[in-house]
């Protein structure tokens, strides 16, 4: 149901004609303006007591300005649109507020969409309806329309405008996402606030040419990007990262149109998607390529995403040893495979030295892909790096993630063996 929450406080209104867009009412007070333009299903009329206060006492007297505005809109509004009255305080305690957000919280269902009218609110009354309803937009997926306010101020030649300050909360949902963002990695916020501003012009906008065709496209490809950092996929963060900037760059006039709230985050985004934004081919294996995995892993660590940082880092040393073998073969599970056989074996053999055992495997014939994976192993060690004994340490904190925890490990052990691998292949990288 379309709802539109309005105030009626304790003021004689002057008569003027609000207009909006095409349309026009003349009227003293805006909420039946706000009614005939934007054509609510319900009018929600909140009164403070002391309102209802001075209209009672009124009666059977000279009506109060607050009785006849009450009378008036009964009038004019009854053929039109279904009334109820809502009695809050003025909210001059934590406790009023708090009885005011309960109050509002009743006349709002699942999936209703809301209009705020914030014209004549008393005091901070619009503020704090404002901030129950963006709690309530959240908890019942109600739908906050537009936020409107009758500028009287703002007259001209007897006509004030109707002023749609819903881009406020937009921006409020763009910094909301922004920071989601900056936290967890996560887009989809990011990526929803930018349909919405898109869908919205759609519809209000009639004229095809002037409208933004690109807010979409940039929300699409932010999805895309949560998606690929969701999965654990790297190399694609890396493509999809790219995607991303590009259309940032295009979306510029658009958002200077369009969506200037939007702007003021624009460049926190950019800077956050070029730290793991990758311009090569991602399917060739190179020093490059492999700086920029220890950005994104680098990355999943700053989002306190230590277990998905530790399984890349796995997967990241099996893609430095084919760097140094056959590289052209990086992406084929097969050889992967045998990386992964060798560098076990390895650890088999160092462990099995430091008990005195002998090791059973040493006889066991290679080909010659496994002994040339081999002969790099040594070669790194000589220069004083054991990626075996790195990849044991990874591969134990692995299983434990594998093995939800058991044995158990807490994010500080998580965090403290993602910052020193992380460490330790950075120097390897650099020799």
């Amino acid at each position: 149901m379309k709802k539109l929450i309005s105030f009626l406080g304790k003021g004689e209104y002057n008569t003027v004609t609000y207009f909006y867009q095409e349309q026009e009412v003349t009227t003293n007070l805006f909420v039946e303006a706000a009614v005939k333009i934007f054509k609510p299903d319900m009018l929600i009329l909140l009164l403070t007591e002391s309102s209802l206060e001075t209209g009672q006492r009124s009666e059977g007297q000279d009506n109060s300005p607050e009785l006849e505005h009450v009378e008036k809109l009964k009038k004019e509004l009854r053929d039109i649109v279904d009334i109820e009255y809502g009695k809050i305080p003025e909210g001059k305690s934590k406790k009023e507020i708090w009885e005011i957000f309960e109050i509002c919280s009743r006349y709002v269902e699942r999936d209703d969409k809301l209009l705020i009218d914030i014209t004549h609110g008393f005091r901070s009354l619009p503020l704090i309806v404002f901030v129950s309803m963006v709690y309530l937009q959240r908890f019942k997926h109600a739908e906050i329309e537009a936020i409107l306010y009758g500028a009287y101020e703002a007259k001209n030649d007897g006509r004030a405008p109707i002023f749609d300050l819903r881009e406020l909360l937009d921006l409020f949902e763009w910094m909301v996402g922004v920071e989601f963002l900056k936290k967890s990695g996560d887009a989809d916020l990011v990526a929803q606030a930018l349909r919405r501003t898109q869908d919205r012009v759609w519809k209000e906008q009639s004229n095809s040419e002037q409208k933004p065709k690109k807010l979409q496209n940039l929300g699409s490809r932010l999805k895309d990007l949560s998606d690929k950092f969701k999965s654990v996929n790297p190399l694609e963060v890396m493509k999809q990262a790219k995607e991303v900037l590009k259309q940032i760059e295009e979306v510029h006039d658009e958002v200077k149109n369009w969506a200037k709230p939007f702007g003021a985050i624009l460049d926190d985004l950019k800077e956050e998607i070029q730290q793991i934004a990758y311009d090569n081919d991602i399917s060739y294996l190179t020093e490059e390529n492999l700086k920029k995995q220890l950005a994104v892993i680098e990355y999943y660590k700053a989002k306190g995403r230590f277990h998905e940082a530790i399984l890349c880092l796995r997967e990241w040393i099996v893609d430095y040893v084919a760097l140094g073998c056959s590289k052209d073969k990086w992406l084929e599970r097969e050889y992967r495979s045998m990386i992964e056989g060798r560098i076990n074996e390895r650890v088999k053999e160092t462990l099995s030295k430091e008990r005195g055992i002998a090791n059973e495997c040493q006889s066991v014939s290679l080909t010659e892909e496994q002994r040339q994976i081999s002969q790099y192993l040594d070669k790194i060690k000589e220069n004083k790096k054991d990626l075996t004994s790195i990849w044991n340490n990874i591969k134990g904190i692995r299983n434990s993630i594998a093995h939800c925890g058991k044995p158990r490990k807490t994010q500080k052990d998580l965090q403290k063996y993602a910052e020193e691998k992380i460490g330790e292949l950075k120097e390897l990288l650099e020799q």
